[in-house]
């Protein structure tokens, strides 16, 4: 018999310590190679899109279906449109109401200080007129080398005594300086009150349509819930719709174009400040 030992085909236990054969890694580079088809995929399609006209309308018009309250999904949906449509005009006419409020007050900050301005100007107005009575009642002296009369000072006016001429006239020209200045603020202000009363206006005016169209759509929202069939749902929707885009576009507008503050109106007023005056303005006013 035989007694030669067969082979060992079962492979032996690893002696403790040996090392195993490092094996590559197959994971990590299926999952690169996968990111990089998607990305080539990805980028593939973004230059089909804006290569191809009738590719880029398709997805277009499918972003579009499944974003945006189309007539069609209108149909499929009135319940839920007309939910989404009081709550987004609620959101409108507070949005308006808002904006009323703040341009009314700032409306009627305009209005005072147009009639604080016009009154100021009025008093300087009396001021530089009892100056000129003041000046006329003055002895003549004589004439100067140009041919002009010549008054006799020292002259009262205004609570002060003036020794000389130069100095009268200095305080003369700059009543008048502020004069000027106040008279243009009080028009800067005062077109200002116009301009915001426009805006007034238009906001009062989309705040009813936003309140009728609230109306409707519970209205229609109860139908729909009562199970009664709506005629022309598209054009319900559409109307809606067209209100709250035109909504916004009124409520940013006249929040943002509402005119210069009064701030904004004084300060420019204030570094505009007419300061220049001569010896004709002068005479000018005293004529």
């Amino acid at each position: 018999m035989n007694t030669a030992s067969k082979p060992d085909l079962l492979p032996s236990n690893p002696r403790p310590g040996a090392s195993m054969p490092a094996r590559r890694p197959r994971r990590g580079a299926v999952s690169a190679i996968v990111l990089i088809i998607i990305a080539v995929v990805v980028i593939g399609l973004g230059v089909f899109y804006f290569a191809s006209d009738p590719f880029s309308s398709k997805v277009d018009e499918k972003v579009r279906q499944a974003t945006k309250w189309t007539p069609e999904n209108i149909q499929k949906d009135p319940a839920g449109y007309f939910t989404w449509a009081i709550a987004e005009l609620k959101k409108g006419r507070e949005k308006l109401k808002a904006n009323t409020l703040s341009i009314t007050i700032e409306k009627e900050k305009a209005v005072r200080a147009a009639a604080t301005n016009s009154a100021h100007a009025a008093a300087l107005k009396k001021t530089l007129d009892s100056a000129k009575a003041a000046y006329k009642a003055l002895p003549d002296a004589g004439k100067d080398a140009g041919g002009n009369t010549v008054k006799k000072f020292p002259l009262n006016w205004g609570g002060g005594t003036f020794a000389t001429l130069p100095e009268f006239q200095r305080q003369v020209l700059q009543a008048e300086n502020k004069r000027q200045n106040a008279e243009k603020l009080a028009t800067q202000f005062q077109a200002s009150a116009r301009k915001l009363d426009t805006y007034i206006a238009q906001l009062a005016e989309k705040e009813n349509e936003t309140a009728m169209k609230l109306d409707t759509a519970t209205a229609q929202l109860k139908m729909v819930k009562a199970g009664q069939v709506i005629s022309g749902l598209g054009e319900i929707g559409k109307s809606i719709n067209d209100l709250l885009v035109t909504t916004d576009v009124v409520a940013a507008q006249a929040g943002a174009s509402g005119g210069p503050s009064i701030a904004d109106i004084a300060a420019e007023a204030a570094a505009n400040e007419k300061t220049g005056q001569t010896a004709a303005d002068f005479e000018a006013l005293m004529k």
